[in-house]
């Protein structure tokens, strides 16, 4: 299991093109599962490939296309 920052699935899975605080969203309504760890969150990185690829892939919840 790898764990990922919220800045590292912004740059891995959307090539910077979804922010931070776009990422903070999707995990607040669900859409991506994270853990918290102190004032950190840490996400989970076989669903997000699972869900989105290996990365560079368009998010459409996110309204981004590539």
């Amino acid at each position: 299991m790898k764990y990922m920052t919220v800045a590292e699935v912004s740059n891995y899975f959307f090539d910077g093109k979804i922010s931070r605080g776009q990422i903070y969203n999707l995990i607040k309504n669900g859409e991506i599962s994270a853990i918290r760890v102190g004032s950190k969150y840490l996400v989970l990185q076989e669903p997000l490939i699972e869900k989105f690829g290996k990365g560079g892939i368009a998010c459409e919840t996110c309204n981004v296309a590539q």
